[in-house]
């Protein structure tokens, strides 16, 4: 969307190599800098600690560089909350006539945190408000959801002359034709996409496998989990559910292919844990094109809402999504091509394409402000 909205302008891309292989199929005329990304490990707090310097540093190059060529903007596609906070203290020290863009995704919910408990979330949120309080006019946050960027609002975490925001675009073009289609045939398979956390309430996914145990010993349907469990869902796990062992995150192709054998994706989202991020497992649903069963909460009464056609089931709290699984068993032949018809349709609404008038839109309107 950058390159389509100054399309005589030289783009410099500053990227891991490993990230920028995923889009080698992006005909792009870039000037790419590749850069080593640091990847934290869990409870390893040097990791950690390099992974914040080195971001720093690179944040110092981006904006020396940008400032010595006269660049026209600046977009970060993500940063963290120390990124963040880093980033508002020196845009002073760079020429005002560049324009600042940064994307903000789920680290915009630690900017609720407040619990002492959790003294890292605690920092992390107040770095995140700190950069936030900052008066820079030239820099701009990208809001990657119409409900996110209302809820902001809500919350008085930012003006809206601080905020521009588009609907989360996805690149569909990164799944083969032969991992969409119909799933499985037999048995019917249920996913959980992504970790399985609190904040997701995944420990309800494996209540659900198990009021659902009759089913599974007789070979009608089949749960299983796409990712890593965390630590905290581990004493819910039971042998209703296929699930990896280890912690680890699995590879992107591993992914892809439990992904594609799915029918339906699960999810147990509630309205407070996903109030200021987008879901990246629900956009791999639509992706994928699999059916979505869940909670009816504002993330997805949008997506149900658009159109005339709904791309699975939601209900109104667990138990009616409980209760209602054995009428979504017994109708799958019936029902399941339509959901799928459904969700290839909200595919577009998600596209680079659809939303970059929007963007575009935006983008002059924050160069003449």
């Amino acid at each position: 969307m950058v390159s389509k909205t100054y399309p005589t302008d030289e783009l410099n891309v500053w990227i891991d190599k490993t990230h920028f292989d995923h889009y080698q199929n992006v005909s792009l005329n870039l000037k790419v800098n590749y850069k080593k990304v640091i990847q934290p490990e869990k409870s390893n707090k040097i990791k950690w600690v390099l992974k914040l310097l080195s971001e720093m540093a690179m944040i110092s190059q981006v904006v020396y560089s940008a400032n010595k060529n006269n660049a026209k903007a600046v977009f970060f596609s993500s940063l963290s909350p120390v990124g963040n906070l880093y980033l508002s203290l020196i845009i002073p020290l760079a020429n005002n006539s560049i324009k600042f863009v940064i994307a903000l995704h789920g680290e915009l919910e630690l900017s609720k945190s407040n619990n002492w408990h959790k003294r890292i979330e605690n920092i992390y949120g107040k770095a995140l408000r700190s950069s936030f309080n900052k008066p820079i006019k030239n820099r701009k946050f990208l809001i990657l959801s119409r409900i996110i960027y209302n809820n902001i609002l809500k919350l008085s975490l930012l003006k809206p002359f601080q905020m521009m925001f588009i609907e989360h675009p996805y690149i569909f073009t990164d799944i083969a034709l032969e991992q969409l289609g119909l799933g499985n045939t037999s048995p019917i398979i249920f996913g959980h996409l992504g970790v399985a956390k609190f904040a997701k309430q995944s420990q309800l996914f494996f209540k659900l496998a198990e009021a659902m145990k009759e089913y599974v010993i007789n070979g009608v349907v089949h749960f299983v989990v796409v990712g890593p469990i965390f630590e905290e869902i581990k004493p819910y796990v039971n042998e209703f559910v296929s699930y990896n062992e280890t912690a680890d995150f699995i590879s992107r192709d591993d992914y892809k292919v439990k992904a594609s054998s799915l029918n339906y994706s699960v999810f147990f989202y509630d309205e407070e844990s996903y109030e200021l991020t987008s879901s990246g497992a629900l956009m791999d649903a639509i992706a994928y094109e699999k059916p979505i069963i869940g909670l009816r909460i504002k993330l997805l009464e949008t997506l149900f809402d658009v159109h005339s056609c709904a791309p699975g089931y939601i209900f109104t709290d667990v138990e009616n999504l409980f209760n209602s699984m054995k009428r979504i068993i017994e109708e799958h032949d019936l029902n399941y091509a339509n959901l799928v018809d459904c969700i290839k349709s909200k595919k577009a609404l998600f596209s680079t394409d659809a939303q970059f008038p929007s963007f575009k839109l935006q983008m002059e309107e924050f160069f003449v402000s």
